[in-house]
């Protein structure tokens, strides 16, 4: 074979370009132009109140769309927290990706703006999740798609989710009785944490299956012991009364003698 041949061999692609697999785009190079012009502290803008922050928006809610969950998980970064995300150096951390999980406990449907539709978004959703560390205080998720099975509601009760997606801003929205504050998260999904059994060993599964019962017989033998033991004594003791009584013979009452006789003469004396 002439070593040309044989050279052609080790350039890839050149031969059979249809054997170089592509390469895959990274997330994080989401290449955002508007992330100096999102404004924290505040609602999501329309387009008449912040252009670039809306387009941002827009932005992010496409981008995320491009990548399944699996790839976003692979370049997440877990360190960013509730705290980092919601503190004073919280703008260094805008556009990475990051992972909220926890309890789901409202999920509404939230519509989808005229720019978004026409790129093929139908629905979008807002999540909000309530974290372990941090139970008392949500993360908001805006995700354009949901898992099978779940609908959007009100009250959700003890359903642990996660999701990565890009950390957007801090979001001021509407509780019932006052306005606060809460870290905004762009996704594409969330992700349903199925409750895993615990693997046991086989020493812990014999003393869990045989506990119960042994504690039931155990119980069960010092009652009939208890009914036993007091059955022995009383007839020990009636035997006991029998041979006294036996030996001792019949009781009989002493009889009275005659009185002393009484005169009622006075006394020589």
């Amino acid at each position: 074979m002439p070593w040309w041949v044989i050279g052609l061999l080790f350039v890839p692609g050149l031969v059979m370009p249809g054997l170089v697999m592509p390469r895959l785009a990274d997330p994080r190079g989401h290449a955002c132009p508007w992330l100096d012009d999102i404004i924290d502290d505040t609602e999501l803008p329309t387009l008449s109140e912040n252009r670039e922050e809306y387009y941002a928006y827009n932005h992010f809610v496409l981008w995320a769309r491009k990548f399944k969950p699996e790839q976003l998980a692979q370049h997440t970064r877990k360190e960013l927290t509730w705290r980092l995300l919601f503190g004073r150096d919280r703008t260094r951390y805008r556009g990475e990706i990051v992972r909220v999980e926890g309890r789901l406990k409202r999920l509404i449907w939230i519509g989808r703006n005229k720019a978004l539709e026409a790129q093929g978004v139908k629905d979008l959703y807002e999540a909000w999740i309530f974290g372990r560390e941090y139970f008392s205080n949500p993360t908001c998720v805006i995700v354009s798609e949901l898992p099978p099975g779940l609908e959007p509601a009100e009250d959700i009760r003890d359903l642990m989710v996660y999701v990565d997606g890009f950390y957007f801003k801090r979001y001021k929205y509407r509780a019932v009785n006052d306005t606060r504050l809460a870290p905004l998260v762009i996704g594409r999904t969330l992700i349903i944490q199925r409750p895993t059994a615990m693997p046991v060993r086989p020493g812990e599964s014999a003393f869990d299956r045989l506990f119960l019962p042994t504690l039931l017989t155990v119980l069960f033998g010092m009652v009939l012991l208890a009914f036993g033991l007091q059955w022995w004594f009383r007839r020990g003791d009636r035997r006991a009364l029998s041979t006294v009584q036996k030996g001792q013979g019949a009781f009989v009452l002493p009889q009275e003698t005659a009185p002393w006789p009484y005169s009622r003469e006075p006394s020589p004396n």
